[in-house]
């Protein structure tokens, strides 16, 4: 009987007594609000919590994101958005009376402003201005600076050289030896088209009879094809860049063919004409000629072909070139051996200078080069 004396000391020297523990009621304390990419904005309010580049409230820019969380991407009020200018006619240049704004370039936009003329892929601000009273190059300027990067150049056919003139002094040097395959050809009359864009220059075999592409830089040729009139004495262009000639043989003014050298009689001169030159002013719509054995300075009638307003000069003259001056409104003259700055109103001439004997003198686009250390330029 002695077991429960026992336990009672046992049961009075148990463990130590601990208070209870506490615990929080449920939702009585704050609790951490997830955001991933730590942009500053919680989950349930970011549209992308996994890119920092998008939070609401933040500026738009072109990245690709939803930066500001309105549901759109990258548009037009994007920071840095650039203005695009509408460039219907494809020539790289756009107008800036229509234009937007866009992270990305649209279709027939272009981030260059400047066009004049939209619709014309030809005008533009990296066009050549050329004589056709129209503002090609978008300066708010009218066919100016005409005769930038032109030079003065004559063919020698007994030689086979072309030369550049210096147009205010008559001093000349080689320019280029006629390609060997052209020997059998005597190039006689020059001309470039101030009317086009690149002045292709053509040339006049009047051995042949055949209308060519000139290079007047190499001497080189290419055939457009036989001239079916009588023998010409002098090529021009004239009105909207159509190519006129004199026929010695019928005394006539014609039209060439620029795509196979047909041509089509235009009327009688009405005077006797064996040899001449012809320069055409796009500024004063006016065909100019001079003529042997009469020794003339006249206008041609491009409609009738009638030779008008002749006016004597009195200047002998062996084989006349004529050249139009488009700034100066002047012609120049070369007699065969000299060069003459020529009034076209009044026929004054005054002497500029010797002359290679020459065929005839035409503006073309500069080639670039000057004379060769080794070749001083001629009296």
């Amino acid at each position: 009987m002695r077991a429960p004396w026992i336990l009672l000391p046992l049961l009075g020297f148990g463990c130590d007594r601990q208070d209870p523990i506490s615990l929080p009621p449920t939702g009585s304390g704050p609790v951490d609000e997830v955001d991933q990419d730590g942009d500053g904005s919680p989950a349930d309010e970011d549209c992308d919590d996994h890119d920092p580049r998008a939070t609401p409230g933040a500026a738009e820019v072109c990245d690709g994101a939803d930066n500001d969380c309105d549901g759109e991407i990258d548009e037009p009020d994007a920071l840095d958005a650039q203005t695009w200018y509408a460039d219907f006619d494809d020539d790289s240049f756009g107008d800036e009376d229509v234009s937007l704004q866009a992270c990305e370039r649209p279709v027939q936009y272009v981030s260059v402003a400047g066009d004049c003329d939209d619709e014309r892929a030809w005008i533009s601000p990296a066009a050549r201005e050329v004589c056709n009273e129209e503002d090609d190059d978008c300066d708010a300027a009218v066919d100016e600076e005409l005769m930038l990067h032109q030079s003065l150049v004559t063919i020698h056919s007994g030689l086979r050289e072309v030369f550049q003139v210096q147009p205010e002094n008559g001093q000349h040097f080689r320019l280029s030896e006629i390609e060997e395959r052209l020997t059998p050809y005597e190039f006689s009359s020059l001309a470039s088209d101030p009317g086009s864009a690149d002045g292709t220059v053509y040339a006049y075999d009047s051995a042949e009879g055949h209308l060519y592409y000139f290079d007047p830089c190499n001497g080189t040729g290419w055939g457009v094809g036989p001239v079916d009139s009588g023998r010409l004495c002098g090529i021009s262009f004239g009105v909207d860049s159509r190519l006129f000639g004199l026929d010695v043989d019928n005394d006539t003014l014609v039209e060439i063919s620029t795509v196979d050298g047909s041509t089509e009689v235009i009327g009688l001169l009405d005077i006797d004409i064996d040899d001449c030159g012809v320069a055409f002013s796009c500024v004063k719509q006016r065909m100019y000629g001079v003529e042997l054995p009469g020794g003339n300075l006249f206008q041609v009638n491009l409609d009738t072909g009638k030779a008008q307003e002749l006016i004597p000069l009195a200047v002998p003259m062996t084989s006349p070139g004529l050249a139009y001056h488009l700034e100066e409104q002047t012609l120049y003259l070369g007699t065969g051996t000299e060069l003459h700055l020529l009034d076209p109103d009044t026929g004054e001439a005054e002497i500029l200078g010797s002359l290679v004997d020459s065929d005839d003198l035409a503006w073309v686009p500069e080639c670039g080069v000057n004379p060769p250390a080794d070749q001083d330029p001629s009296p």
